[in-house]
C-alpha cells in the first residue's frame, strides 16, 4: 500500500474528514469516503494536498502527496503544528507524526 493511502485510512479510522486540494484549489470538500479521496488524489497530476478535520471541523493537520516516487515516499510532507506551544490538544496534528513513526520509519 502506498504511504498516502495508509495515511488516508488512518485519518478516516480516527473519524476525521478530509479535504483534497490541487494547485487550482479545493477539489474534494469534507469527505469521509476512502474511494472518493483516493480517486481524486490519483486523478491529480500536481502535488495534491490533504487537510484533515475532526467531527467539529477543527483542523487536525495536513499532508502533501507526491505520486511520482516510491510507494513508501508518497507522503512527502506533513504538518507538525503539535510542536508549537500555542497548539491545543483538541486540534493537535500529533497523530500524523505518530502514524509516520509507526508506518514509515
Amino acid at each position: 500500500m502506498k504511504a498516502y493511502q495508509s495515511l488516508i485510512k488512518e485519518a478516516l479510522a480516527q473519524g476525521f474528514s478530509i479535504d483534497v486540494y490541487s494547485e487550482e484549489g479545493l477539489e474534494v470538500d469534507t469527505s469521509t469516503s476512502y474511494k472518493e479521496i483516493n480517486d481524486m488524489v490519483e486523478a491529480l497530476d500536481d502535488l495534491p494536498g490533504l487537510r484533515f478535520h475532526d467531527s467539529d471541523r477543527c483542523y487536525r493537520g495536513s499532508a502533501t502527496v507526491n505520486l511520482f516516487v516510491d510507494d513508501d515516499e508518497t507522503v512527502m510532507d506533513h504538518s507538525m503544528n503539535y510542536t508549537q506551544p500555542h497548539c491545543s490538544p483538541e486540534n493537535s496534528d500529533r497523530w500524523i507524526q505518530d502514524w509516520w513513526d509507526r508506518t514509515i520509519k
